[in-house]
């Protein structure tokens, strides 16, 4: 085995699969195609013989067609919109060229040739292995019609080149990587890639954090990034629209932190594993280039600062970003009207959202779900989501990060229903709202605590950037953050703090602890905790706070086999 294939099998086998694996193209999968593909070109070559031997006759049909399909129309009726005409005119186009102009066998031929080996590459998913340069290459062929021939030959040799390019291509989306580092900055290294680096000319479209992006993929473990679909665009887009440049922002599910500046410039950092694994490579072209320590993974992996980082995320596909970034407002005229026939007026129909059919894959109605948008159906049919709060900018934040809190790592558990009502109710039992009077919700959520509380005087912190899109969507004054590391300039400065910590690892005594240290004299703390610590809580504050709590609360959030306290703490005076 030589040192490209140790690297790919290093690297890149456990994502890569041989393109002629699979029964999708089986031996006799292709011959199928190929038999489908002869079939095709025989029938279409006898029907192009054919028309050009009576092009006069096929014109008059076509003609009768055309006039069947877009009868002449009145100004001002349906039929006689822009879009009609738009589409009778280039039907006319078509037929005068049919009719007109003697057909090109060997083009046509060329022509389904290309629709053969669009639909090869789609199913063998080269594309997404092949570097930008090849895959250019590949697009321009298939736009020309100048393909080879699809037969059996052809196919098969070229599926074994293939094959043999995946470990290239991987080199070279490196070296584009590689050639994007801007050697204007001092603080790039003229020799490898570092931890941090700064790459220029990153404007419309992309492709260079493209292929970074798709190369920090393939090195974890996880898909490459197809060009055929928005990608860096789409990111770049929501930068855009949440105000980020010149901000550093985690995107891919916490492979890789960058910053964009408007001039054209990007700052990249990735942990140091993954740029060893990147200088690894770079050697197979460059070796005498690339100092060995820079390339030494095991070193990068023994270093103390080595970051490799731990996502508390659940990270997206790029294709599910992708269908989350086709989600649009959906407030036409025709949707409004059959939301007020299901019983909707202009005051409660919200905020309305859609996409196509085939956007809708699992993951996007799972993160609508999760959001808390309403599917309103018409007969039994999607009509569009519905949501109470704008979650606009909040799809945004999911896509720059391309993941969802991983409910476990955020120790994410709502306090929906009758556990925060009840939390909610105890609270207001021992607190006599006042003007001026300040309140915190430490672990906010999506804020079903926090909507027990004036919105007006309540500071929600929240650890997770999604949650925390989703509550400043809902009008929450909010501090994204770990609420233990909360700047001093909040200490002692509550009147009233209800919260539903997280209970892993002593968390819950921990949070609690630092709650209490916020609240004025004679402030209430109320939390939803395990009895554990509850027991910590009196023996830590019993000497200066007075301290109560419930009977002990089985099975109170779903799919969590916890029991739970609503303990109540009141700061002595």
């Amino acid at each position: 085995m030589n040192s490209l294939q140790t690297r790919q099998s290093t690297y890149i086998s456990p994502f890569v699969k041989s393109v002629t694996g699979g029964a999708s193209l089986s031996v006799s999968s292709l011959s199928q195609r190929i038999e489908k593909r002869d079939s095709e070109a025989r029938l279409l070559e006898t029907a192009i013989v054919s028309l050009n031997a009576s092009k006069g006759a096929a014109g008059m049909v076509l003609d009768v067609f055309m006039n069947e399909r877009y009868p002449h129309s009145l100004p001002g009726t349906v039929e006689h919109s822009s879009t009609m005409i738009a589409k009778k005119n280039g039907y006319q186009e078509a037929i005068s060229d049919l009719t007109n102009k003697e057909i090109d066998i060997k083009k046509a031929l060329s022509r389904l040739d290309a629709k053969y080996w669009r639909a090869l590459i789609q199913s063998s998913e080269v594309d997404s292995a092949m570097s930008g340069k090849q895959q250019d290459e590949w697009r321009l062929m298939l736009e020309k019609g100048d393909v080879p021939a699809f037969d059996m030959e052809t196919v098969t040799a070229t599926l074994m080149s293939w094959n043999m390019l995946r470990a290239e291509a991987f080199v070279d989306r490196i070296i584009a990587v590689w050639d994007a580092v801007s050697k204007e900055h001092v603080s790039n290294a003229n020799s490898h890639f570092q931890k941090s680096f700064i790459l220029s000319d990153c404007t419309y479209p992309h492709e260079v954090l493209n292929e970074l992006r798709s190369v920090v993929s393939i090195i974890e473990g996880k898909e490459p990034m197809s060009r055929d679909r928005m990608g860096s665009n789409q990111l770049l887009n929501d930068v855009e629209r949440l105000g980020r440049f010149g901000q550093w922002i985690w995107v891919d599910g916490n492979a890789l932190a960058i910053k964009f500046h408007k001039k054209g410039t990007l700052h990249a950092k990735v942990n140091a594993v993954v740029a060893a694994k990147m200088n690894d490579v770079l050697a197979m072209r460059f070796m005498d280039a690339i100092p060995g320590p820079s390339r030494d993974v095991k070193r990068a992996s023994r270093k103390e600062n080595a970051e490799v980082i731990q996502s508390k995320e659940d990270c997206l596909a790029f294709n599910d970003v992708e269908a989350l970034g086709n989600i649009v407002r959906a407030h036409s005229s025709n949707t409004i009207r059959a939301l007020r026939q299901k019983g909707f007026c202009k005051e409660n129909i919200g905020y309305l959202y859609n996409t196509s059919n085939e956007n809708r894959t699992p993951v996007v109605l799972d993160v609508m779900e999760w959001l808390g948008a309403e599917s309103i159906e018409v007969g039994g049919e999607h009509l569009c989501w519905r949501s109470d709060v704008d979650i606009f900018d909040v799809l945004a934040e999911i896509r720059i990060r391309g993941a969802l809190p991983n409910v476990k790592s955020y120790q994410f558990y709502p306090s929906k229903g009758k556990i925060g009502e009840r939390a909610a109710d105890i609270f207001w039992s021992h607190v006599e709202d006042a003007e001026g009077k300040r309140y915190c919700e430490p672990n906010g959520g999506h804020g079903d605590l926090a909507q027990y509380l004036p919105k007006d005087r309540t500071k929600v912190v929240e650890l997770s950037p999604v949650n925390a899109a989703i509550l400043k969507a809902k009008g929450f004054d909010v501090h994204c953050g770990d609420f233990l590391s909360l700047p001093n300039t909040e200490a002692s400065q509550f009147d009233g703090i209800l919260m539903n910590p997280p209970f892993h690892d002593g968390a819950a005594f921990a949070h609690v602890t630092e709650a209490l240290t916020r609240l004025r004299a004679g402030g209430v703390l109320v939390a939803i905790v395990p009895s554990s610590a509850r027991a910590r809580v009196q023996k830590a504050w019993g000497m200066c706070a007075q301290i109560t709590h419930t009977e002990t609360i089985s099975e109170a959030f779903a799919g969590v086999n916890v029991s739970v306290e609503i303990m109540t703490v009141i700061v002595n005076e």
